[in-house]
């Protein structure tokens, strides 16, 4: 059975595909508009951050002889294949969303005021304040896994709002 027919007969059968459930269990532990609003903003900032450690890791020979590629770019190459996976849309959004922050990235980078890995770090720090902030606010104990998937799917669910609000299916 070919991957659409697949996905077809998931939806006649009444069953949710696999990324539509995920979603549905991060917006399930974020209900209070408030935290909602917090991973509006604590999400990309940890996403940024990331993506701008990465780019200031040194690069080995293979990746330093080709223009343009360096450890934020193999990482976005990785995240957004594996979110195409659930959902193509969504992996073609987030990848767009990191090439964003990279170019970001990279024009602090170039500015030369403060080594990146400085504000990157600061950005995590206070991405990750707010995120746990946000987690507090919802007020029941979390689990370690939930949070590592709550981190997993922040992205994805910021992806898929936005592709909500401008009418677009995932």
């Amino acid at each position: 059975m070919s991957g659409d027919n697949a996905s077809q007969t998931s939806l006649e059968n009444g069953s949710p595909r696999l990324i539509e459930r995920l979603l549905a269990g991060f917006e399930e532990r974020h209900q209070a508009l408030a935290n909602r609003l917090i991973q509006f903003v604590a999400v990309p900032l940890m996403m940024w951050s990331g993506l701008a450690l990465l780019k200031g890791l040194p690069e080995p020979g293979l990746l330093a002889a080709i223009p343009g590629i360096n450890w934020a770019v193999v990482a976005t190459l990785f995240i957004s294949l594996a979110y195409a996976v659930l959902s193509w849309r969504l992996g073609a959004g987030i990848g767009l969303a990191c090439l964003v922050l990279i170019v970001i990235a990279a024009f602090y980078d170039s500015n030369e005021t403060l080594p990146l890995w400085q504000p990157a770090i600061f950005f995590f720090g206070l991405g990750l304040v707010l995120w746990l902030f946000g987690r507090r606010i919802e007020g029941r104990p979390r689990y370690l896994s939930e949070m590592v998937l709550d981190l997993l799917m922040g992205p994805a669910w910021l992806i898929a709002r936005l592709l909500r609000f401008l009418r677009i299916d995932y």
